[in-house]
């Protein structure tokens, strides 16, 4: 984040050109380039959130489903039961 900390330490330079008068380009200037030093922080912050989400998201790939809303008989032999999804499961007598 070294842009944003450069137009910060900038800004405050500009704004203490002048201390013993209120020089008005160049407190304008140091509020311009304050409110830039924010825009970018933000940004590089959103785009370290948006990759993180990225990263997680290829981790952990969302769970295909069933367009039918149904248990598939594959999800179903894997989980040890296999008559469950066609309504025969053992049954002890």
């Amino acid at each position: 984040m070294a842009y944003p900390d450069d137009l910060l330490q900038f800004a405050q330079e500009l704004a203490n050109l002048y201390p013993d008068e209120a020089h008005q380009p160049s407190l304008r200037r140091a509020l311009s380039t304050g409110y830039y030093a924010l825009f970018y922080a933000a940004k590089q912050r959103a785009q370290a959130e948006r990759e993180a989400a990225l990263l997680s998201h290829d981790q952990h790939p969302p769970t295909p489903r069933n367009p039918r809303g149904t248990v598939s008989s594959s999800c179903v032999a894997n989980s040890g039961n296999a008559g469950a999804a066609t309504g025969e499961a053992d049954v002890e007598a």
